[in-house]
């Protein structure tokens, strides 16, 4: 599986569990200049920004561990570019869902905005 089909797979599978809790999927790798969200979602009035992070048998190397400042800092330009381009007049949320994909199914991790 190529880097990119590993993180299209990773991305559907943190869609799919974010409408099994609850999310409804706004919308998926939205790009502005060189900056992209993963996915966006909405629940109870607010708007989830969600960085997904995926791994093929990760082993020791965690790919929450893949999240560097720089990359928290593109986020969050690219959610500000979101946000003022949509006029969006809501909270924001940003998250992270990692998933670890090993022969033994998928493993999600969910941080929510204020455990990472």
């Amino acid at each position: 599986m190529s880097r990119q089909q590993t993180g299209s797979r990773g991305e559907q599978i943190a869609a799919d569990y974010l409408r099994a809790q609850g999310y409804e999927i706004v919308e998926q790798n939205y790009r502005t200049g060189h900056l992209e969200v993963d996915v966006i979602a909405e629940r109870d009035g607010a708007l989830y920004l969600v960085e997904v992070k995926t791994r093929v048998n990760s082993g020791a190397f965690k790919p929450e561990l893949a999240l560097t400042r720089a990359k928290m800092d593109r986020i969050a330009r690219a959610a500000e570019n979101y946000i003022r381009e949509k006029s969006i007049d809501k909270e924001v949320f940003i998250e992270m869902i990692t998933v670890d994909i090993t022969h033994n199914g998928e493993l999600i991790r969910h941080y929510k905005h204020n455990e990472f």
